[in-house]
């Protein structure tokens, strides 16, 4: 039976591997939450995005027409931009929540995983039991780390897409109410 010695603070042998392990798990379930929040997030901003496209729908009609027509008000004209510019903003919110919400399956080639679920289809399930069953203590350890790290990775990415998405709507925001205004002062 392996002893552990606390020393100086430090605990030694099977703790230490077991705490390690512990918060690797606590760190990759934590990890999991952040990234089911980002999804959360980019459904709430799509929503969010399908109220503003019902709003700004009406201020499209014959946009491209009175943009060019030297006939219209020089405020319309400058409305149109706006609005054009309301319906690009949009669309680049709606693309980067859908981003977010899609998820990257790719297979990492430097250190493959049995904990990650593009590997372990690979094989019929008595071959993933027997590889699986194989692995050290060590060799799992680092595959939880390397799933950790992954997952960081991954939570990094959708919320700079969150932000971006959530960027582009307040834009959005801020031009549809300049282009109402334009177009009720050029009334």
């Amino acid at each position: 039976m392996k002893t552990n010695i606390v020393q100086g603070g430090e605990v030694s042998g099977q703790a230490n591997e077991g705490m390690i392990t512990q918060l690797a798990g606590s760190f990759n379930d934590h990890l999991d939450r952040q990234i089911d929040l980002a999804d959360r997030k980019a459904q709430l901003i799509l929503a969010a995005c399908t109220f503003m496209a019902a709003t700004v729908a009406p201020l499209t009609a014959g946009i491209g027409l009175g943009l060019f027509n030297t006939s219209v008000p020089l405020l319309q004209r400058i409305a149109s931009v706006f609005t054009i510019s309301v319906v690009v903003t949009l669309l680049l919110s709606i693309y980067f929540s859908l981003i977010v919400t899609r998820p990257r399956l790719e297979l990492r080639k430097q250190n493959p995983s049995l904990l990650y679920f593009g590997y372990v289809i690979q094989w019929s399930e008595e071959e993933f039991i027997e590889r699986f069953l194989k692995q050290q203590p060590d060799e799992i350890r680092t595959a939880i780390l390397a799933q950790v790290y992954q997952k960081a990775l991954i939570s990094k990415r959708k919320f700079e897409g969150i932000r971006r998405s959530l960027g582009f709507l307040l834009l959005t925001f801020i031009l549809w109410g300049a282009a109402n205004v334009l177009l009720g002062l050029s009334r």
